[in-house]
């Protein structure tokens, strides 16, 4: 497994309406390949420790500030709640789905079925 690759910030200047744009970008493919891979490993259904995701840092921050922005202020990065909420987003979210290393194609399903 390859260490994520780090987000970088990305600043544009507009002089003529005076303003500063923040761009944030994080390169994915590799967290995308080795999730690939990690799909055909077979997990024990029953365990507390199999692994149902990996996300790049970039998303999980997305998730974050998109809690913010719907009222959910008291979040905070690490907690047990915003834990619940990343997994309720990569269970539910299409746009998340590549993210999961368990059986994404049954959203009722965590884990490998035998």
């Amino acid at each position: 497994m390859t260490a994520p690759s780090e987000i970088t910030t990305l600043s544009k200047f507009d002089r003529g309406e005076k303003t500063v744009t923040f761009c944030r970008v994080q390169d994915v493919e590799d967290i995308l390949e080795s999730n690939k891979a990690l799909r055909s490993v077979e997990q024990d259904r029953k365990s507390d420790f199999r692994h149902t995701h990996r996300v790049p840092n970039i998303f999980i921050e997305k998730i974050l500030f998109d809690q913010w922005r719907k009222g959910n202020v008291n979040l905070k990065w690490s907690d047990t709640d915003f834990w619940k909420i990343i997994d309720r987003e990569l269970m539910f979210n299409l746009d998340y789905r590549d993210f999961r290393v368990d059986n994404p194609s049954n959203p009722f399903y965590i884990g490998w079925q035998k």
